[in-house]
């Protein structure tokens, strides 16, 4: 039913399977328990799963996956890296209440003021001196800048913040941002400029055909070289002697560091008792960062390490957490994490 996109309710699809020759001879009830019984649930459908299981997607999984494993029998570090933000009227939306108006917290309605949050770390916890906080609507609070997250200002943590404090050829993984993805040497395409495409092909030492080359003639013989993309992040990072390793599209769920934000803002949120502050609330984030573990750490790259596995088994089964709704955070219940049900 889903490959003629139809939804299937428990009617529809007895009705279905009826029509197909199978004698059901359920009840609606019974037949919703057995579907239950073989896993079956009522829920969110989930449209990235599709996304993630094309062919194209799967391959560069795979490529991933392969690429990683290599590094870690190198005996290569590994560090995550990513940037999440914190909305500082951000509060904690479950607890014991008598349903009354006295059990609530103090806090406004409305959306609070965005801090970026971005850091790295691997087994060995945090990188030192990594953490980057920005938040561009607070005065006179410890925030490292007040700006939104741009290229400009990512490579300057990479090359200041990030590459200085690792180890010798440590691989750097990341996803494939825009800021991530600058390019060293971008490739002229058809809505390049003639004059700047002979730019290129001269600063590239490209030979240039003879006569009266049409832009079509030039993009070809640009295409025909099928140049590499190189990344202004990839050349810092070489610079320092690193090596930058990207997520797949779509596959936040192999970075560790998704469950280290959501642990991050749980915390963030049951401290949050002053959240008309915004500056104490950047202070907060400081201050709960500090308190990740590295046992956490261990046990988040040992998770996501599963789940590679568990891609690469013959007989797969999907063993994923999905972070990628921000405001489930405070669903996630993982064996790694002190659960707290107060």
């Amino acid at each position: 039913m889903y490959k003629d996109n139809q939804v299937p309710t428990t009617r529809s699809l007895k009705l279905k399977l009826q029509e197909l020759g199978f004698e059901i001879m359920y009840s609606d009830e019974t037949f919703r328990q057995y579907l239950r019984s073989v896993d079956f649930h009522y829920n969110t459908l989930n449209q990235r799963l599709g996304i993630m299981e094309t062919p194209r997607l799967k391959k560069m999984r795979w490529e991933y996956i392969t690429k990683i494993r290599q590094f870690r029998e190198e005996g290569r570090y590994i560090v995550y890296v990513d940037e999440t933000w914190y909305d500082t009227h951000d509060l904690v939306k479950k607890g014991l209440t008598d349903g009354t108006e006295n059990c609530y917290l103090q806090g406004p309605p409305s959306r609070g003021k965005r801090i970026i949050i971005l850091h790295a770390g691997g087994t060995d916890g945090w990188v030192p001196n990594g953490l980057l906080l920005s938040a561009k609507q607070i005065k006179n609070c410890s925030a490292d800048y007040h700006c939104d997250m741009d290229a400009t200002l990512y490579e300057s943590w990479v090359r200041q913040q990030l590459s200085p404090n690792l180890p010798a050829g440590t691989v750097i993984v990341m996803d494939n941002a825009s800021y991530h993805s600058k390019l060293l040497n971008k490739i002229p395409t058809t809505s390049t400029k003639k004059n700047d495409i002979i730019h290129f092909m001269r600063h590239n030492d490209i030979d240039i055909p003879a006569g009266k080359a049409t832009k079509k003639d030039l993009l070809n013989c640009i295409k025909q070289l099928n140049m590499p993309k190189q990344y202004r992040i990839d050349q810092i990072a070489k610079e320092h002697g690193h090596i930058v390793l990207r997520l797949p599209p779509y596959y936040c769920v192999l970075n560790p560091i998704e469950l280290i934000w959501s642990s991050l803002k749980r915390s963030i949120r049951r401290n949050n008792t002053t959240p008309n502050l915004s500056a104490q609330v950047v202070d907060l984030i400081r201050q709960e960062v500090n308190n990740i573990t590295i046992d956490l750490w261990k046990n988040c790259v040992k998770h996501v390490i599963d789940i590679e596995n568990s891609y690469v088994s013959p007989n797969f089964q999907e063993f994923v957490v999905h972070l990628e709704d921000e405001d489930n955070d405070d669903d996630v219940v993982d064996y790694f994490f002190d659960s707290d049900n107060d």
